[in-house]
C-alpha cells in the first residue's frame, strides 16, 4: 500500500470539507451537534501550519480563504 505524505493527506481532508455542507444529503440532515465543520477545518489547518513550521519538505497547496470554512464556535455548517 502507497502512503502519501500527511501535508497531501491535510489537503486532502481540508477539501473534502469544503465539499460536505455543499453536499444535498448534508444539508437535509439539519445535522447539529458541537463540533463543527469549521472545528474540523480549523484542526486541519493548525496541522498544517505545524507541519510547515517543523520544515516537512513535501510543498502544501493550501485551500484558498475563499473556501475554509468558518471556525468561530458555535457555527454550524
Amino acid at each position: 500500500m502507497s502512503r502519501q505524505s500527511l501535508p497531501k493527506l491535510i489537503v486532502q481532508a481540508q477539501q473534502l470539507l469544503t465539499q460536505i455542507p455543499q453536499h444535498p444529503q448534508y444539508k437535509a440532515l439539519q445535522f447539529y451537534c458541537d463540533i463543527t465543520l469549521g472545528d474540523f477545518s480549523q484542526f486541519f489547518n493548525t496541522l498544517q501550519s505545524e507541519c510547515q513550521i517543523k520544515g516537512d519538505s513535501h510543498p502544501l497547496t493550501p485551500i484558498s480563504n475563499a473556501n475554509r470554512l468558518p471556525t468561530a464556535s458555535g457555527i454550524n455548517i
